[in-house]
């Protein structure tokens, strides 16, 4: 007998430590989140209402979650010791009508599903990762990865907007298997990760890479009518498939800028690094090779200006 009641009474006080959640409602409007976090966020758009949910089995980790909104911005961080903690076992759910930007600084991973916005901002700088799934975004999608961290969009995420610009100047990857891109995709990658897109439909009237880096930026499924490739580091840049109008393209780097699955109507091709170029160009490719020391290859039965 003695044994079920100390049986029951554990459980009693599982239950009771699982279930200790915390729900701010009073809250001032919002539309842009700054997190310094240690556990994981969800972030799901909700017509009226702001309002944040923390779940966790240690009450103290609530007590201690920091919250505040100043001007329109929401800061949430972890006080006092609970700051330097590496493993903190709780989670946040945020709700809001709008979001314009997301500022992760913390540790923890961010979900953000469901949203529907006509321009937004995601600047991850911390270790966790930032993923998208179901988002609308009509204008201006901005990634900027500069932390250790990662921010990926899966293939469950649709995203249509005219400008996709993408920033990787840390050691974490951007990976975009999602969405359609109408007027520009920029992609800029200075740091040690990877970078890489691949699109679902509709062509986009401008592509822009540049990889300062040591990383790669690996592009699929891309059409565009004009094309800027510039690669001036030792990372590679690497298309699995998709064309071009016209194409510019400039490798002072060591990293091998490989197009042969892009078709290409007319290039400009200006090669100095000790990297390799091929590419596939159906009708002109003018090359200027200027002291290189890596090859140049055209593919694709293209006339040759040197």
């Amino acid at each position: 007998m003695r044994k079920s009641i100390l049986t029951i009474a554990i459980l009693l006080s599982v239950a009771v430590l699982s279930a200790q959640s915390r729900i701010i409602s009073d809250l001032d409007a919002f539309t842009i989140v700054d997190l310094t976090f240690k556990g994981n966020v969800i972030i799901r758009q909700s017509a009226e209402r702001h309002q944040i949910t923390l779940k966790s089995n240690d009450n103290n980790l609530i007590e201690n979650t920091h919250i505040e909104v100043v001007k329109g911005k929401l800061f949430i961080t972890m006080a006092g010791s609970f700051n330097s903690k590496t493993n903190t076992n709780i989670q946040m759910e945020i709700l809001l009508p709008h979001l314009e930007g997301l500022y992760i600084r913390g540790t923890g991973n961010v979900e953000l599903a469901g949203a529907k916005e006509q321009n937004l901002t995601i600047i991850n700088s911390g270790t966790g990762v930032c993923t998208i799934l179901s988002l609308t975004v009509e204008k201006s999608l901005e990634l900027h990865n500069t932390g250790t961290g990662n921010i990926f969009v899966h293939n469950s995420g649709t995203i249509w907007q005219e400008t996709l610009l993408i920033n990787n100047s840390g050691a974490g990857n951007v990976n975009i298997s999602a969405g359609s891109v109408s007027n520009s995709l920029i992609v800029n990658n200075k740091g040690a990760g990877n970078v890489s897109v691949n699109l679902t439909s509709n062509p986009t009237e401008e592509l822009v890479l540049q990889n300062t880096g040591s990383g790669n930026i690996n592009i699929q499924n891309v059409s565009a009518k004009r094309a800027e490739l510039r690669n001036q580091g030792p990372g590679n840049m690497t298309f699995l498939n998709g064309n071009a109008n016209e194409m510019t393209l400039i490798s002072v780097g060591a990293g091998t800028t490989n197009t042969q699955l892009m078709k290409v109507k007319t290039a400009h091709i200006t090669h100095s690094g000790s990297g390799n170029v091929i590419a596939t160009v159906t009708d002109t490719a003018y090359l200027t090779n200027k002291t290189s020391i890596g090859n140049v290859t055209i593919h694709g039965g293209g006339k040759l200006v040197w």
